[in-house]
Protein backbone atom coordinates (compact mmCIF):
# COMPACT_ATOMS: atom_id res chain seq x y z
CA UNK A 1 0.00 0.00 0.00
CA UNK A 2 2.58 2.08 0.66
CA UNK A 3 4.26 1.97 -2.32
CA UNK A 4 0.98 2.64 -4.36
CA UNK A 5 0.43 5.58 -2.06
CA UNK A 6 4.36 6.53 -3.25
CA UNK A 7 3.59 6.12 -6.72
CA UNK A 8 0.86 7.84 -6.97
CA UNK A 9 2.26 10.95 -5.04
CA UNK A 10 5.03 10.97 -7.76
CA UNK A 11 2.36 10.74 -10.03
CA UNK A 12 0.17 13.40 -8.96
CA UNK A 13 3.18 15.60 -8.85
CA UNK A 14 4.68 15.09 -12.48
CA UNK A 15 0.98 16.63 -13.17
CA UNK A 16 1.80 19.19 -11.14
CA UNK A 17 4.60 20.26 -12.46
CA UNK A 18 3.11 19.96 -16.20
CA UNK A 19 0.38 22.36 -14.94
CA UNK A 20 3.41 24.38 -13.94
CA UNK A 21 2.62 23.93 -10.17
CA UNK A 22 -1.48 25.10 -10.50
CA UNK A 23 -4.27 23.00 -9.06
CA UNK A 24 -6.62 23.67 -12.25
CA UNK A 25 -9.53 20.83 -11.53
CA UNK A 26 -12.00 20.14 -8.71
CA UNK A 27 -10.06 16.64 -8.61
CA UNK A 28 -6.87 17.90 -8.28
CA UNK A 29 -7.88 20.59 -5.57
CA UNK A 30 -9.53 17.65 -3.60
CA UNK A 31 -6.44 15.55 -3.86
CA UNK A 32 -4.09 18.18 -2.63
CA UNK A 33 -6.02 18.48 0.69
CA UNK A 34 -6.05 14.64 1.11
CA UNK A 35 -2.39 14.62 1.34
CA UNK A 36 -0.45 14.85 4.90
CA UNK A 37 0.12 18.52 5.89
CA UNK A 38 3.18 18.42 6.17
CA UNK A 39 3.83 17.22 2.42
CA UNK A 40 1.23 20.26 1.51
CA UNK A 41 3.74 22.22 3.15
CA UNK A 42 6.97 21.05 1.68
CA UNK A 43 5.45 20.71 -2.14
CA UNK A 44 4.47 24.73 -1.58
CA UNK A 45 8.15 25.53 -0.08
CA UNK A 46 9.71 24.06 -2.92
CA UNK A 47 7.45 26.10 -5.22
CA UNK A 48 5.79 22.51 -6.52
CA UNK A 49 2.55 23.97 -6.03
CA UNK A 50 1.39 27.18 -6.66
CA UNK A 51 -0.07 29.11 -3.17
CA UNK A 52 -2.83 30.89 -5.52
CA UNK A 53 -4.54 27.34 -5.91
CA UNK A 54 -4.86 26.48 -2.66
CA UNK A 55 -7.78 28.80 -1.22
CA UNK A 56 -10.87 27.37 -0.72
CA UNK A 57 -12.05 29.99 -3.67
CA UNK A 58 -9.30 29.02 -6.12
CA UNK A 59 -12.53 26.71 -8.00
CA UNK A 60 -14.73 29.03 -8.09
CA UNK A 61 -15.90 29.87 -11.38
CA UNK A 62 -14.19 34.30 -12.34
CA UNK A 63 -17.51 34.71 -13.72
CA UNK A 64 -19.00 34.10 -9.85
CA UNK A 65 -16.79 36.15 -8.89
CA UNK A 66 -17.57 38.61 -11.17
CA UNK A 67 -21.23 38.62 -10.04
CA UNK A 68 -20.20 38.93 -6.08
CA UNK A 69 -17.95 41.90 -6.68
CA UNK A 70 -20.31 44.07 -8.86
CA UNK A 71 -23.14 43.68 -6.03
CA UNK A 72 -20.27 44.92 -4.01
CA UNK A 73 -20.03 48.21 -5.77
CA UNK A 74 -23.96 48.27 -6.02
CA UNK A 75 -23.92 47.88 -1.88
CA UNK A 76 -21.03 51.16 -2.20
CA UNK A 77 -24.05 52.79 -3.70
CA UNK A 78 -21.87 53.37 -6.87
CA UNK A 79 -23.72 54.95 -9.59
CA UNK A 80 -24.74 52.57 -12.45
CA UNK A 81 -23.48 53.92 -15.28
CA UNK A 82 -20.07 52.57 -13.50
CA UNK A 83 -21.43 49.75 -12.78
CA UNK A 84 -22.32 48.72 -16.57
CA UNK A 85 -18.76 49.94 -17.81
CA UNK A 86 -16.46 48.45 -15.39
CA UNK A 87 -18.32 45.20 -15.08
CA UNK A 88 -18.45 45.32 -19.28
CA UNK A 89 -14.09 45.55 -18.89
CA UNK A 90 -13.76 42.94 -16.84
CA UNK A 91 -16.28 40.44 -18.39
CA UNK A 92 -14.26 41.30 -22.11
CA UNK A 93 -10.80 40.39 -19.98
CA UNK A 94 -12.37 37.72 -18.77
CA UNK A 95 -13.71 36.45 -22.63
CA UNK A 96 -10.71 37.89 -24.73
CA UNK A 97 -7.75 35.68 -22.18
CA UNK A 98 -10.01 32.56 -21.77
CA UNK A 99 -9.54 33.18 -17.80
CA UNK A 100 -11.84 31.11 -15.87
CA UNK A 101 -10.50 30.42 -12.68
CA UNK A 102 -7.74 32.66 -10.48
CA UNK A 103 -4.66 30.22 -11.05
CA UNK A 104 -5.31 31.12 -14.84
CA UNK A 105 -4.89 35.28 -14.49
CA UNK A 106 -1.64 36.39 -15.98
CA UNK A 107 -0.95 40.02 -15.73
CA UNK A 108 1.20 39.88 -18.75
CA UNK A 109 -1.35 38.37 -20.59
CA UNK A 110 -4.14 40.89 -19.83
CA UNK A 111 -1.34 43.71 -20.45
CA UNK A 112 -1.11 42.32 -24.51
CA UNK A 113 -4.56 41.72 -24.81
CA UNK A 114 -5.82 45.42 -23.71
CA UNK A 115 -2.60 46.54 -25.64
CA UNK A 116 -3.81 45.10 -29.06
CA UNK A 117 -6.96 47.15 -29.16
CA UNK A 118 -5.23 50.49 -28.48
CA UNK A 119 -4.14 52.98 -31.37
CA UNK A 120 -1.14 54.97 -31.56
CA UNK A 121 -1.96 58.13 -31.22
CA UNK A 122 0.01 61.27 -31.06
CA UNK A 123 -1.31 64.87 -31.14
CA UNK A 124 -1.14 64.97 -34.45
CA UNK A 125 -2.71 61.73 -35.65
CA UNK A 126 -5.52 59.64 -33.87
CA UNK A 127 -5.22 56.07 -34.64
CA UNK A 128 -8.62 55.19 -35.83
CA UNK A 129 -7.98 52.06 -37.24
CA UNK A 130 -9.69 48.62 -36.89
CA UNK A 131 -8.98 45.37 -35.18
CA UNK A 132 -10.97 41.93 -34.95
CA UNK A 133 -12.50 41.64 -31.55
CA UNK A 134 -14.60 38.40 -30.93
CA UNK A 135 -14.94 38.11 -34.85
CA UNK A 136 -15.94 41.93 -35.42
CA UNK A 137 -13.83 44.88 -36.48
CA UNK A 138 -13.95 47.34 -34.12
CA UNK A 139 -11.99 51.13 -33.69
CA UNK A 140 -9.24 50.83 -31.71
CA UNK A 141 -9.31 53.14 -28.55
CA UNK A 142 -7.12 55.63 -26.85
CA UNK A 143 -4.92 55.37 -23.98
CA UNK A 144 -7.47 57.22 -21.34
CA UNK A 145 -10.04 54.10 -22.06
CA UNK A 146 -6.84 51.55 -21.73
CA UNK A 147 -5.93 53.18 -18.36
CA UNK A 148 -9.90 52.64 -17.48
CA UNK A 149 -9.85 48.94 -18.68
CA UNK A 150 -6.91 48.56 -16.63
CA UNK A 151 -7.59 50.42 -13.86
CA UNK A 152 -11.44 48.38 -13.78
CA UNK A 153 -9.59 44.56 -14.32
CA UNK A 154 -7.21 45.63 -11.87
CA UNK A 155 -9.64 46.59 -9.11
CA UNK A 156 -11.61 43.01 -9.48
CA UNK A 157 -8.46 41.25 -8.39
CA UNK A 158 -7.77 43.67 -5.37
CA UNK A 159 -11.23 42.62 -4.39
CA UNK A 160 -10.43 39.38 -5.15
CA UNK A 161 -7.40 39.50 -3.53
CA UNK A 162 -9.04 41.11 -0.35
CA UNK A 163 -12.20 39.55 0.33
CA UNK A 164 -11.68 35.87 -1.13
CA UNK A 165 -8.36 35.83 0.19
CA UNK A 166 -6.56 35.04 -2.68
CA UNK A 167 -2.77 35.58 -3.23
CA UNK A 168 -0.13 36.79 -4.84
CA UNK A 169 -1.80 39.27 -6.51
CA UNK A 170 -0.86 38.77 -10.35
CA UNK A 171 -1.75 41.90 -11.88
CA UNK A 172 0.50 44.02 -8.89
CA UNK A 173 3.26 44.81 -11.63
CA UNK A 174 1.03 45.76 -14.22
CA UNK A 175 0.62 49.86 -14.67
CA UNK A 176 -0.84 52.25 -16.66
CA UNK A 177 0.94 54.22 -18.78
CA UNK A 178 1.24 57.09 -19.39
CA UNK A 179 -1.37 59.56 -21.43
CA UNK A 180 0.29 61.90 -23.72
CA UNK A 181 -2.67 62.49 -25.61
CA UNK A 182 -6.24 63.30 -25.20
CA UNK A 183 -8.49 61.91 -27.76
CA UNK A 184 -11.38 64.11 -26.70
CA UNK A 185 -10.45 67.40 -27.29
CA UNK A 186 -12.01 70.65 -25.63
CA UNK A 187 -11.52 73.98 -25.44
CA UNK A 188 -12.71 76.60 -22.85
CA UNK A 189 -15.03 79.49 -23.75
CA UNK A 190 -13.98 82.92 -24.21
CA UNK A 191 -16.13 85.62 -22.07
CA UNK A 192 -17.37 87.03 -25.21
CA UNK A 193 -18.63 83.77 -26.69
CA UNK A 194 -20.01 83.10 -22.44
CA UNK A 195 -22.19 86.37 -22.96
CA UNK A 196 -23.45 85.35 -26.42
CA UNK A 197 -24.49 81.85 -25.60
CA UNK A 198 -26.13 82.52 -22.45
CA UNK A 199 -27.92 86.06 -24.31
CA UNK A 200 -29.05 84.15 -27.13
CA UNK A 201 -30.20 81.48 -25.38
CA UNK A 202 -32.43 82.73 -22.98
CA UNK A 203 -34.58 83.98 -25.89
CA UNK A 204 -34.65 81.05 -27.94
CA UNK A 205 -37.35 78.88 -28.04
CA UNK A 206 -38.32 75.00 -26.35
CA UNK A 207 -35.80 72.07 -27.35
CA UNK A 208 -35.48 68.89 -25.46
CA UNK A 209 -38.84 69.74 -23.04
CA UNK A 210 -36.62 72.81 -21.78
CA UNK A 211 -37.74 76.55 -22.42
CA UNK A 212 -34.66 78.76 -23.35
CA UNK A 213 -34.64 80.83 -19.65
CA UNK A 214 -34.34 77.19 -18.36
CA UNK A 215 -31.40 76.08 -20.37
CA UNK A 216 -29.90 80.08 -19.94
CA UNK A 217 -30.22 78.92 -15.89
CA UNK A 218 -28.11 75.46 -16.40
CA UNK A 219 -25.64 76.64 -18.59
CA UNK A 220 -24.69 79.56 -16.33
CA UNK A 221 -24.68 77.48 -12.93
CA UNK A 222 -22.80 75.15 -14.47
CA UNK A 223 -20.08 78.09 -15.73
CA UNK A 224 -20.32 79.27 -12.39
CA UNK A 225 -19.48 76.75 -9.95
CA UNK A 226 -18.43 74.60 -12.37
CA UNK A 227 -20.48 71.79 -11.97
CA UNK A 228 -20.80 68.35 -14.17
CA UNK A 229 -23.82 67.38 -16.07
CA UNK A 230 -25.38 64.39 -13.35
CA UNK A 231 -24.69 66.86 -10.85
CA UNK A 232 -26.81 69.54 -11.90
CA UNK A 233 -29.44 66.57 -13.15
CA UNK A 234 -29.66 65.29 -10.42
CA UNK A 235 -29.59 68.13 -7.88
CA UNK A 236 -33.40 68.92 -5.69
CA UNK A 237 -34.51 72.36 -4.93
CA UNK A 238 -34.31 71.47 -1.86
CA UNK A 239 -30.25 71.76 -1.84
CA UNK A 240 -30.18 75.56 -2.76
CA UNK A 241 -30.30 78.08 -0.14
CA UNK A 242 -31.13 80.84 -2.08
CA UNK A 243 -32.72 83.25 0.89
CA UNK A 244 -28.99 83.67 2.88
CA UNK A 245 -26.80 86.89 2.63
CA UNK A 246 -24.44 84.43 1.09
CA UNK A 247 -26.30 81.93 -1.17
CA UNK A 248 -24.91 78.69 -1.92
CA UNK A 249 -25.80 74.72 -3.63
CA UNK A 250 -25.24 72.05 -1.62
CA UNK A 251 -24.45 68.53 -3.94
CA UNK A 252 -25.00 65.66 -2.12
CA UNK A 253 -22.56 62.58 -2.16
CA UNK A 254 -24.68 60.27 -4.10
CA UNK A 255 -24.01 62.49 -6.91
CA UNK A 256 -20.74 63.43 -6.17
CA UNK A 257 -17.72 61.52 -8.53
CA UNK A 258 -16.16 61.37 -4.84
CA UNK A 259 -18.59 60.32 -2.86
CA UNK A 260 -18.38 63.62 -1.30
CA UNK A 261 -20.65 66.23 -0.56
CA UNK A 262 -19.77 69.53 -1.80
CA UNK A 263 -20.81 73.39 -1.03
CA UNK A 264 -20.47 76.23 -3.73
CA UNK A 265 -21.37 79.61 -3.53
CA UNK A 266 -23.47 81.35 -6.02
CA UNK A 267 -23.61 84.50 -7.21
CA UNK A 268 -25.66 87.05 -6.04
CA UNK A 269 -27.43 87.92 -9.76
CA UNK A 270 -27.96 83.73 -10.20
CA UNK A 271 -29.54 83.77 -7.14
CA UNK A 272 -32.13 85.92 -7.57
CA UNK A 273 -32.94 84.62 -10.81
CA UNK A 274 -33.16 80.58 -9.28
CA UNK A 275 -35.37 81.43 -6.74
CA UNK A 276 -37.88 83.35 -9.27
CA UNK A 277 -37.37 79.84 -10.96
CA UNK A 278 -38.50 77.89 -8.13
CA UNK A 279 -40.90 79.62 -6.50
CA UNK A 280 -43.56 77.40 -8.00
CA UNK A 281 -41.66 74.22 -7.26
CA UNK A 282 -41.86 71.81 -3.97
CA UNK A 283 -38.29 71.45 -2.21
CA UNK A 284 -38.04 67.62 -3.33
CA UNK A 285 -38.43 68.21 -7.17
CA UNK A 286 -35.21 68.10 -9.31
CA UNK A 287 -34.11 71.65 -9.40
CA UNK A 288 -34.29 70.67 -13.81
CA UNK A 289 -36.38 68.76 -13.97
CA UNK A 290 -36.45 68.42 -17.98
CA UNK A 291 -33.01 67.72 -18.35
CA UNK A 292 -32.74 64.95 -21.05
CA UNK A 293 -30.06 62.57 -21.20
CA UNK A 294 -26.65 63.21 -21.36
CA UNK A 295 -26.53 62.30 -25.36
CA UNK A 296 -29.30 64.86 -26.20
CA UNK A 297 -27.91 67.16 -23.62
CA UNK A 298 -24.70 67.33 -25.78
CA UNK A 299 -27.29 68.24 -28.73
CA UNK A 300 -29.12 70.67 -27.14
CA UNK A 301 -25.77 72.64 -26.28
CA UNK A 302 -24.69 72.35 -29.95
CA UNK A 303 -27.65 73.62 -31.20
CA UNK A 304 -27.55 76.29 -28.94
CA UNK A 305 -23.99 77.10 -29.88
CA UNK A 306 -25.25 77.17 -33.31
CA UNK A 307 -28.13 79.88 -32.59
CA UNK A 308 -25.18 82.07 -30.96
CA UNK A 309 -23.11 81.86 -33.98
CA UNK A 310 -20.27 79.73 -31.98
CA UNK A 311 -18.53 77.17 -33.78
CA UNK A 312 -18.97 73.87 -32.24
CA UNK A 313 -15.22 72.28 -33.22
CA UNK A 314 -13.18 74.91 -33.93
CA UNK A 315 -10.28 74.75 -36.45
CA UNK A 316 -7.54 72.99 -33.64
CA UNK A 317 -9.90 70.18 -33.21
CA UNK A 318 -11.46 71.15 -30.17
CA UNK A 319 -15.13 71.22 -29.14
CA UNK A 320 -17.35 73.11 -26.94
CA UNK A 321 -19.86 70.26 -25.16
CA UNK A 322 -21.51 70.33 -21.83
CA UNK A 323 -18.56 69.51 -20.14
CA UNK A 324 -16.68 72.80 -21.34
CA UNK A 325 -18.74 74.83 -19.52
CA UNK A 326 -16.65 73.25 -16.50
CA UNK A 327 -13.39 73.94 -18.33
CA UNK A 328 -14.51 77.74 -18.57
CA UNK A 329 -15.18 77.97 -14.94
CA UNK A 330 -11.46 76.23 -13.94
CA UNK A 331 -9.89 78.32 -16.67
CA UNK A 332 -11.78 81.85 -15.77
CA UNK A 333 -10.53 81.60 -12.22
CA UNK A 334 -6.75 80.96 -12.98
CA UNK A 335 -7.18 84.15 -15.41
CA UNK A 336 -8.40 85.73 -12.52
CA UNK A 337 -5.46 84.76 -10.63
CA UNK A 338 -7.06 82.91 -7.96
CA UNK A 339 -3.94 80.46 -6.38
CA UNK A 340 -4.19 76.73 -8.12
CA UNK A 341 -4.71 74.92 -4.98
CA UNK A 342 -7.41 76.92 -4.56
CA UNK A 343 -8.83 76.14 -7.97
CA UNK A 344 -7.84 72.55 -7.16
CA UNK A 345 -10.67 72.63 -3.97
CA UNK A 346 -13.30 74.67 -6.07
CA UNK A 347 -13.15 71.80 -8.75
CA UNK A 348 -13.26 68.96 -6.07
CA UNK A 349 -10.00 67.05 -7.46
CA UNK A 350 -7.92 64.95 -5.95
CA UNK A 351 -4.68 65.83 -7.68
CA UNK A 352 -3.53 68.80 -8.79
CA UNK A 353 -2.39 67.72 -12.14
CA UNK A 354 -6.19 67.29 -13.32
CA UNK A 355 -6.94 70.82 -12.26
CA UNK A 356 -4.53 71.55 -14.46
CA UNK A 357 -5.64 69.62 -17.15
CA UNK A 358 -8.64 71.86 -17.55
CA UNK A 359 -6.97 74.86 -17.92
CA UNK A 360 -6.72 76.17 -21.16
CA UNK A 361 -4.47 79.07 -22.35
CA UNK A 362 -6.50 80.89 -25.06
CA UNK A 363 -4.81 83.10 -27.75
CA UNK A 364 -6.61 86.34 -26.40
CA UNK A 365 -5.42 85.21 -22.93
CA UNK A 366 -1.59 85.29 -24.33
CA UNK A 367 -2.08 88.60 -26.43
CA UNK A 368 -3.51 90.18 -23.26
CA UNK A 369 -0.80 89.23 -21.05
CA UNK A 370 1.61 90.57 -23.51
CA UNK A 371 -0.22 93.90 -23.76
CA UNK A 372 0.16 94.22 -20.01
CA UNK A 373 3.90 93.34 -19.65
CA UNK A 374 4.65 96.35 -22.20
CA UNK A 375 1.89 98.77 -20.51
CA UNK A 376 3.89 97.80 -17.34
CA UNK A 377 7.37 97.95 -18.94
CA UNK A 378 6.54 101.67 -20.34
CA UNK A 379 4.83 102.57 -16.88
CA UNK A 380 8.70 101.27 -15.42
CA UNK A 381 10.27 103.59 -18.26
CA UNK A 382 8.10 106.70 -17.34
CA UNK A 383 8.79 106.70 -13.04
CA UNK A 384 12.14 105.92 -13.62
CA UNK A 385 14.39 109.08 -12.93
CA UNK A 386 17.66 109.17 -14.79
CA UNK A 387 21.01 109.94 -12.80
CA UNK A 388 23.06 112.93 -14.00
CA UNK A 389 26.75 112.81 -14.60
CA UNK A 390 27.53 115.07 -11.61
CA UNK A 391 25.34 112.35 -9.02
CA UNK A 392 26.69 109.40 -10.88
CA UNK A 393 29.98 110.64 -9.59
CA UNK A 394 29.22 111.71 -6.03
CA UNK A 395 27.26 108.17 -6.13
CA UNK A 396 30.20 106.60 -7.07
CA UNK A 397 32.68 108.33 -4.49
CA UNK A 398 30.18 107.50 -1.60
CA UNK A 399 30.76 103.64 -2.33
CA UNK A 400 34.06 103.50 -2.70
CA UNK A 401 34.42 105.73 0.49
CA UNK A 402 31.99 103.07 2.57
CA UNK A 403 34.00 100.16 0.94
CA UNK A 404 37.30 101.38 2.40
CA UNK A 405 35.37 102.14 5.93
CA UNK A 406 33.97 98.77 6.05
CA UNK A 407 37.77 97.40 5.04
CA UNK A 408 39.20 99.05 7.55
CA UNK A 409 36.48 97.40 10.12
CA UNK A 410 37.32 94.31 9.30
CA UNK A 411 40.11 92.30 11.82
CA UNK A 412 43.06 91.23 9.90
CA UNK A 413 42.46 87.29 11.58
CA UNK A 414 39.04 87.85 9.03
CA UNK A 415 41.14 89.19 6.23
CA UNK A 416 43.66 86.74 6.48
CA UNK A 417 41.26 83.80 6.77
Amino acid sequence: PNYDMTAQLGRDIETLMANNGKLKTDEDIKGYADLNPGIRTKLLEWGIVDSRTTSNHISTPLSDHLKDFIESRRAENRKGRYIKQIQSYIKDVLDGCKLRIWSEIDGTAVMLYLAKGRGNDTEDVIDKSKYLHKGKLRTKYGQGTYNTKVRAFKSFVIWLEKARKLTPNPMDDIQEIHQTVERKKRRAMTDEQKRRLLQITKAEPKRFNLTGHERYLVYRLTSEIGARYSEVKGVQVLSFNLRSTQPSLEIPAHLQKNKKASQHCLGIGLASELRDYFSDKAPTDRAFKGLPHSTDAAKMLRADLAAAGIEYRDAAGRDIDFHSLRHTFITDLFLAGVAATVVQKLARHKDLKTTMCYSHVRREDTVNAIQRLGEQTASDITMFRPISDQNHTQIRTDMESSGKETAMKIPKRAVSA
